[in-house]
């Protein structure tokens, strides 16, 4: 988190490369699904050993900066590792085209977090809800959303509707 007047350190993404690395749907994931959770541990532990040596060498000469920095390479150093892996125990399809949406839909908003400067903190908070906002507006306009995924969408919302319908009195 930055400080308000303050320009984000590389911090900032640790957050998207963490969640991708942990998410549910992440690569890793496949090392429990295929029985192998002794994969994710060694992955764990070389990020865990990148990390300290990033930290080690960083963080004396750049602060917290270095510190998030550290992080960063880490988590992409084990997503370079996890993502080889999991595919040589089972093999799966990239969706090229898909994957460049979300890389697109995700680096406008944070382009803009980057080159837009903020004076005032009511400002921040409302530029920081516009670029929120602008993530799946984005993703949105580029299509991204598959026909099936829209018709999940729409059961998922009829089902919720259903469930919060009120109760008339007898």
């Amino acid at each position: 988190m930055k400080a308000h007047g303050q320009r984000a350190t590389p911090g900032t993404l640790n957050h998207v490369v963490q969640d991708i690395y942990t998410s549910r749907e992440g690569p890793a994931c496949l090392f429990y699904f295929v029985n192998k959770p002794s994969c994710d541990a060694i992955c764990s532990w070389f990020g865990a050993a990148m990390c300290l040596s990033g930290y080690f060498l960083l963080i004396p000469k750049y602060g917290m900066s270095g510190a998030a920095l550290a992080t960063l390479i880490s988590f992409l150093l084990v997503g370079i590792l996890v993502i080889p892996w999991t595919y040589h125990l089972r093999r799966f399809r990239l969706e090229a085209e898909r994957l460049v949406k979300i890389a697109v839909a995700a680096g406008l908003p944070l382009c803009l977090f980057f080159l837009v400067p903020i004076s005032s903190i009511l400002a921040e908070i409302a530029w920081g809800t516009l670029l929120l906002l602008l993530y799946p507006a984005v993703l949105l306009l580029l299509r991204f959303p598959t026909p099936g995924e829209w018709a999940v969408a729409a059961s998922a919302l009829r089902r919720a509707a259903q469930s919060v319908r009120p109760v008339r009195p007898a």
